[in-house]
């Protein structure tokens, strides 16, 4: 291709410019993310819930909904129609809310990872029940769709909240997932 006579170099390079520039932008807020969720977690800045989850955008949102549709059809459209009916009226302090329990799962898993917890302890699984309860809020999760959920937050920048609590939340997370919905859901 480089040595081709109608290749372009200059708008090759340049078009190239723009997708790192577009990549450092992405990477510059998830750090952002990240340092302010440390600082939080430290007990120095109170965040508020849109700033958890900086970084991720709508244009996100609708690039993961369109990986789940690839990889588990049209009948998952529905989870995402439900939790858009679920969350449409919810006001800043409901948000609020779910964060605020979302982050008690967060450092409860975390803690459980540093104490070497198994994750088909009944401990483990005690907090896997409060996650499935917590994500409830937002759609209905199965036997399928739940563990399905749990690797959508390993594969994709989803893992970048858990990892605020704990590197290893990510994986834990989706193995005690997969335990839970193979013994609590039909």
């Amino acid at each position: 291709i480089l040595g081709r006579s109608d290749f372009d170099q200059i708008v090759a390079l340049s078009s190239h410019r723009q997708v790192l520039e577009k990549s450092l932008k992405r990477t510059r807020e998830l750090i952002q993310t990240i340092d302010k969720t440390i600082k939080h977690l430290k007990g120095n800045r109170k965040m508020k819930e849109h700033e958890i989850f900086g970084g991720f955008d709508q244009a996100k949102q609708k690039e993961y909904e369109q990986q789940l549709i690839n990889r588990f059809g049209d009948k998952i459209k529905e989870s995402f129609a439900e939790c858009k009916r679920n969350v449409k009226h919810w006001t800043q302090k409901d948000w609020d809310n779910k964060g605020d329990a979302f982050k008690v799962i967060g450092k409860k898993l975390g803690q459980l990872i540093e104490q070497k917890a198994k994750v088909d302890s009944k401990e483990v699984q005690d907090v896997i029940r409060m996650h499935f309860k917590w994500l409830k809020q937002f759609w209905t999760p199965t036997k399928e769709s739940y563990p399905a959920h749990g690797l959508l937050i390993v594969e994709t920048d989803l893992r970048k909240p858990y990892e605020a609590f704990h590197k290893d939340l990510p994986e834990f997370l989706a193995k005690g997932i997969q335990i839970f919905a193979e013994n609590e859901l039909k």
